[in-house]
């Protein structure tokens, strides 16, 4: 069988070589991805562990020196998630329990045949790729929680309800201590004006603002935050916020470095307007080289002769004007060069005076015909914006993007790459015809590319000429110049050109507005995403919520309160509430508290109320209330109600259980919530030898061990979160001088405070010395018995298998009548093998009875078994109530009896068995057409070391052990066709009302 995600390495540790090198042939069988290393015991495995790599780990148990669960331990502690199977022959609850606890992966026992190596392969398989799959999810996790920007969540009444890990650290705070602080707490005393008189009102108003604000840290540090505050449909606030501080101030240094460039004059001119036209007097380099005029040729001359045919009246009217007025202006006109090209010139004028005297006028050229281009190219990328942010998903933006690059800009080659988490790579995820034909299907970027450069710091990346990093690439680039954008950290944009030296700064300006507007279209995307997550938790809530209007209709309801009503949040909006108008019943006359709400007059209401729910019959619930006010009006009231009508019943049952207590004679005692004796009564100082002052204020442990008060505090924490009313645990208790006293603690919650919660716990102790020590005389018979049928098992079942192993080996080359002869040998033994160990592990006891669909269970069973040469008929409709793995076995041994007794010896040339199972009127019966048994045998085939043609004679005695262990009878008859007929009756009612 071949698999995927590639080679498996396997250490397989038994000490029996010859099972271990069958082993591993077939699990390489199995998956050809398979590469098994044997061992030959825990010290030889722990050796290939240190000296090699592996995937898992399959170990016997009982092996010399170390066992399985000690070399699993061993392995736990170097190796933590490496998976490990135990394989071993000896299975028991014991060993399964160490195992488990030791932190076993998964366990197999060994069985007889080729089939477990197909079962244990997979169990390989399967233990590797859940690895392999966790590993990969962790880096997926940690890479999404890097990438997260500061998010909260405010109610209504400005209260933090949610704060993610992010925005807590931006503010110096945990998240805890922000949830339920007012959004005041992150402002400058300053700034809570501005906030609350122009963010407020826009978000109100539009849903929405965007700007940066200022924000207080918790050691009263401030920082310049970018800011996105928007308001959900229920009305609670989402902000997103960015530490820009560092951004603040790049930008204002560029702001400075822009005004001082836009100011400082490009060409400059002189002239003099006391000369005749107003001639030039002086020209700068600079304007020489803007116009391409000698400076011999314009001193002398008027700037008009810089104008054309296209050059524009009305500024030349406004040139005109300034200067017959004495005023300074600026113009943008076409102008020509001295070639006669044209160019879109930017001039400012300005009135020089002397002593209050107009001595000259300075003129300011510069060509901003590119400017001009690239305004209209962001007026067209603006437009594309709204493109963007009307985008729903990622690839949507990424496709916008695509195209606003070859629309507005213009560049012939582009891309734009997502990061993958799972790969670590910027995989593709839209390009355009232009890129495909430059350079074919665009492929991923992987850290140590040039493009992921970009991506890793942050900072946009412009090559002149790739030529000259020939380290990044392995053939001459089909694109010779190029620009990478990151989009934060959620990839980058590539554009890219044939040409050397493409792009200018203003090429690079237009395409980072661009790449800034696709990252907030994602940012967009992902804060909507998150405030529908929100949205989830909200209808998640294991509480009732909803808004209530003035008369105490449903405005609003959360989709648990809707499924505690049976039906939708929308279909409870403007209904009555049945909560409101019991909290006005039980009023006193003339009062209604919840109108209080509105008037002003209460500021909340937290009540237990009571009332008839019609699907639900009585119901308590603990109910708050609390107004929800808008620019200081009420509007409506928030409520939040939650179902404790378990609770009270847990408090009545506590109750009784006190006067139970009471009236026992055993000891009892209380404990707080810190574990600490607050109660005890005489029989608790008499049991422990204690006076009651030494026991009053001590901690529990005084009287139990620390495994005990462990286990105390674990039953605890499991009776708060499933609801329980009381438990019993058996511990141990420690008297004063010392003496262990087994006995069984009979634990329960104390009735829970409003305010304070859960308050402790009340005890009552029985003292089981004398059960216990019944119990550890039948475990040591027990176990002796175990050891019996284990050394059986081990002995028997691992030649057995590799017996088993060899033969099939030696039918791939050839078969015969004396292989087939002992494959039967080995069957036998095997079913002996099986029985001893049922009869020895099993014995009579029910352990677990349930109710047994009998033709289901049939039919399960015999397809088990070897039926080639047999026919089943199921005629039964019935249900058992019985334990289901003692039902089991006793149904597959009747059956098996009938396959091997009845095969080849029915009646006439056929040698098919026809098997019938069916119901009687109190229970069951299992019939065959074979040759029956004899009438004076009939009572013998029950007895332990019967043995019939085919078997050693324990399946039927396992038979009449399980059916006994029921309360049932059993007895063999012959059948309608004269085979063999066996009668299971006593089963009693229950089964026939389960019918």
């Amino acid at each position: 069988m071949s698999g995927s995600g590639g080679p498996v390495r396997v250490l397989h540790v038994d000490d029996d070589a010859e099972f271990a090198t069958l082993a591993s042939t077939f699990l390489e069988r199995e998956d050809d991805r398979f590469d098994v290393v044997t061992a030959h015991d825990a010290d030889d495995g722990m050796e290939h562990l240190e000296s090699g790599t592996y995937d898992c780990v399959v170990s016997d148990y009982e092996m010399p020196g170390r066992n399985g669960i000690e070399f699993l331990s061993a392995v736990r502690e170097h190796h933590p998630d490496l998976p490990f199977i135990l394989f071993t022959g000896r299975g028991s609850e014991a060993v399964a329990s160490d195992a488990i606890s030791a932190g076993v992966t998964d366990y197999l026992q060994k069985e007889v045949g080729t089939d477990q190596y197909a079962l244990l392969a997979n169990k390989v398989r399967n233990a590797v790729e859940r690895t392999r799959a966790e590993r990969a999810r962790q880096r997926h996790l940690e890479a999404i929680e890097t990438a997260q920007e500061g998010i909260s969540i405010l109610n209504e009444a400005g209260e933090f309800i949610y704060v993610n890990e992010r925005y807590a650290d931006l503010y110096g705070y945990d998240p805890e201590e922000m949830l339920g602080e007012h959004w005041e707490l992150t402002y400058p005393d300053g700034d809570v004006e501005f906030a609350r008189e122009e963010i407020l009102p826009t978000v109100k108003a539009s849903g929405v603002w965007r700007g940066k604000t200022t924000g207080l840290r918790s050691d009263d540090t401030t920082f310049v935050e970018e800011h996105v505050v928007s308001e959900t449909e229920h009305g609670d606030l989402v902000c997103t916020v960015r530490d820009v501080t560092e951004t603040e101030r790049r930008e204002a240094e560029l702001r400075r470095k822009t005004r001082a460039m836009d100011e400082a004059p490009v060409g400059i001119t002189i002239t003099d307007p006391s000369r005749p036209d107003n001639p030039v007097i002086y020209a700068n380099e600079r304007f020489l080289e803007l116009t391409g005029y000698d400076e011999d040729e314009i001193v002398g001359e008027n700037c008009r002769l810089l104008q054309g045919p296209d050059t524009d009246p009305e500024a030349v009217e406004e040139l005109r004007r300034a200067i017959e007025a004495g005023e300074p202006t600026s113009v943008d006109l076409l102008n020509y060069r001295r070639d006669g090209s044209a160019f879109r010139n930017r001039v400012a004028i300005a009135p020089v005076h002397d002593d209050g005297e107009l001595t000259n006028w300075v003129g300011f050229q510069r060509d901003v015909t590119e400017e001009r281009a690239r305004e209209r190219a962001i007026a067209d990328l603006h437009a594309t914006a709204r493109e963007l942010m009307a985008a729903e998903t990622r690839q949507g933006v990424a496709e916008s993007t695509v195209a606003a690059v070859h629309e507005v800009l213009d560049f012939p080659a582009v891309g734009v790459h997502f990061y993958d988490a799972e790969s670590n790579t910027l995989p593709p995820a839209a390009w355009g015809e232009r890129t495909e034909e430059l350079l074919g299907e665009p492929r991923p970027f992987a850290p140590g590319d040039l493009a992921w450069r970009a991506f890793e710091d942050g900072e946009a990346r412009v090559y002149d000429d790739l030529t000259d990093y020939p380290e990044y690439f392995d053939h001459e680039p089909v694109n010779r110049s190029a620009m990478v954008l990151p989009l934060d950290g959620y990839g980058i944009m590539l554009v890219g050109s044939p040409d050397p030296g493409t792009f200018d700064d203003t090429d690079v300006s237009l395409a980072q507005t661009l790449s800034a507007h696709a990252t907030t279209a994602l940012d967009v995307i992902d804060r909507e995403a998150e405030l529908r997550r929100y949205e989830r938790i909200v209808n998640t809530m294991q509480e009732a919520a909803c808004i209530y209007d003035e008369e105490g209709r449903i405005e609003l309801a959360n989709e648990y309160l809707a499924d505690f009503n049976g039906t939708s949040p929308a279909n409870l909006e403007g209904r009555d509430s049945a909560l409101i108008d019991r909290l006005r019943e039980r009023a006193p006359d003339g009062e209604d508290p919840f109108r209080e709400l509105f008037t002003g007059e209460r500021s909340r209401i937290h009540a237990e109320i009571e009332y008839e729910h019609p699907d639900h019959g009585h119901t308590v619930v603990d109910a708050r209330l609390s107004p929800l006010s808008v620019d200081g009006e009420v509007e409506s009231v928030v409520g939040v109600a939650r179902d404790v009508t378990e609770h009270r019943t847990r408090e009545r049952e506590l109750e009784r259980y006190e006067t139970i207590v009471e009236s026992s004679g055993d000891p009892v005692y209380t404990l707080d919530a810190d574990g600490r004796i607050t109660f005890v009564d005489d029989r608790m100082v008499a049991f422990t030898g204690y006076e009651e002052s030494e026991l009053l204020g001590a901690h529990v442990s005084k009287v139990i061990d620390g495994r005990d008060n462990d286990r105390g505090r674990d039953l605890i924490r499991s009776l708060l979160e499933d609801g329980d009313g009381h438990r019993t645990v058996e511990m141990d208790t420690i008297t004063a001088d010392g003496e262990r006293i087994p006995c069984e603690n009979h634990i329960a919650i104390l009735p829970f405070d409003d305010e304070e919660g859960f308050r402790g716990t009340t005890g009552l102790l029985r003292d089981i010395s004398e059960r216990k020590a019944r119990e550890r005389e039948l475990e040591r018979r027990n176990q002796r018995l175990d050891e019996f049928a284990s050394v059986v098992s081990h002995d028997l079942k691992n030649p057995l298998s590799v017996a088993r192993g060899q033969l099939e080996l030696a039918r791939e080359e050839g078969d015969d009548e004396h292989l087939q002869a002992v494959a039967d040998a080995i069957d036998r033994s095997q079913v002996l093998v099986d029985d001893l160990l049922t009869l020895a592990r099993e014995g009579d006891r029910v352990v677990d009875p349930q109710s047994i669909e009998l033709a289901a269970l049939v039919e399960e069973s015999w397809e088990s078994l070897e039926n080639e040469d047999a026919r089943l008929v199921v005629d039964a409709e019935r249900s058992i109530e019985a334990d289901e793995t003692l039902f089991r076995q006793l149904v597959e041994n009747l059956l098996r009896d009938a396959i091997e007794h009845g095969t080849g010896a029915a009646a006439g040339d056929d040698p098919t068995v026809t098997v019938t199972v069916g119901d009687l009127s109190d229970g069951f019966y299992v019939a065959d057409d074979g040759p029956g048994v004899p009438e004076d045998d009939r009572d013998r085939v029950f007895d332990a070391g019967y043995s019939a043609a085919n078997g050693a004679g324990l399946g039927l005695t396992i038979v009449k052990r399980v059916a006994e262990a029921h309360g049932w009878d059993v007895a063999l008859t012959e059948s309608e066709s004269g085979g063999a007929r066996f009668e299971i009756t006593g089963v009693g009612e229950a089964g026939a009302a389960a019918r």
